[in-house]
């Protein structure tokens, strides 16, 4: 619902080679006196297969900017990823080449050589949605990396806010497509979490996520910090199932409380190990339960099962 981006400064020298078959731009410079691109390329229509070369460059701009102008023939699905989850930013450098055959472009088409397309975008101050279920991050500098197979985003360290205010912190942040191809498209996600116990406890209790958190912890009552590595898998498109997405979490809580968590009693751990997947989960360490010691190795399958104390 954004007003059209307009360009009122255009400059533009193009030759028409009729006998090489070939039309010939040697300047494209657009701009409004805020965003501007500048390109040359060529198109070659002398063979069965017309051939686009080009290189772009484009001018610092916000993310608002860049969601207007990007080409809609330029990686139409990675493009949609973008207009749909970055929210915010500022584009810092943008570089696009391609070199491939036109009808590897058009969405649909056959898949477009891994050396037929490249492009960079580094931007800062980005707030984007990567995963849904998750607050927006924010203060992200992100990195875009696209080829004519592969996609690779990367945020080396953000930050989210829950709905009730706490901060959690975001680092090594990747989310990769090791194939452009097959559609749906497989993507791939990973990203460190440190935060305390209470704000991982909020994001899962949402109903996008309670069915993946086996114990429930009321985040008004624990107290703890979480480091966790989190690795998750998952197709791209509009609606996902929780049957979509494939998940594996390791974490190490430190210095971890939570009240009537363990048959009604109050349970403690210095230094407690998570493991949890799609299979289920598994909770190892030395605690206290209602101030009596204990050395844990709980493991709980996912569903209705019942845990296995050993």
């Amino acid at each position: 619902n954004e007003a059209p981006l307009i360009f009122n400064r255009i400059a533009v020298r193009m030759r028409f080679d009729l006998e090489g078959q070939r039309i010939v731009l040697s300047q494209g410079d657009v701009s409004n006196g805020t965003v501007g691109i500048a390109g040359t390329g060529v198109f070659d229509y002398s063979t069965s297969e017309p051939r686009l070369t080009a290189g772009l460059a484009g001018t610092p701009m916000s993310a608002s900017d860049l969601k207007r102008i990007w080409p809609v023939v330029i990686n139409p699905e990675v493009r949609e990823w973008v207009l749909t989850r970055v929210d915010a930013g500022m584009l810092q450098r943008a570089e696009i080449a391609i070199n491939a055959p036109t009808h590897t472009l058009a969405r649909g088409g056959p898949p477009i050589p891994e050396e037929g397309l490249s492009i960079n975008f580094v931007a800062s101050n980005v707030k984007l949605r990567p995963v849904d279920g998750l607050p927006p991050v924010y203060d992200a500098g992100m990195r875009v990396r696209i080829t004519g197979r592969t996609a690779n985003v990367s945020i080396a360290q953000a930050a989210m806010d829950t709905d009730a205010g706490r901060k959690i912190s975001l680092n090594d942040f990747v989310f990769e497509i090791p194939d452009l191809a097959p559609k749906p498209m497989q993507t791939r996600t990973r990203f460190r979490v440190d935060a305390p116990i209470p704000a991982v406890a909020e994001i899962l209790s949402s109903d996008r996520w309670n069915e993946f958190s086996g114990v429930p912890i009321d985040p008004n009552t624990s107290k703890g910090n979480v480091a966790a590595q989190v690795t998750l898998a998952m197709p791209l498109k509009q609606e996902l199932t929780k049957k979509d997405t494939s998940y594996t979490v390791t974490a190490d809580l430190s210095n971890f409380s939570a009240d009537k968590l363990v048959m009604n009693q109050k349970f403690e751990g210095n230094n407690l190990k998570v493991v949890a997947n799609n299979q289920g989960y598994q909770i190892r360490g030395e605690v206290r339960i209602n101030g009596q010691s204990a050395a844990l190795d709980y493991r709980k399958p996912m569903g209705d099962g019942d845990g296995d104390i050993r």
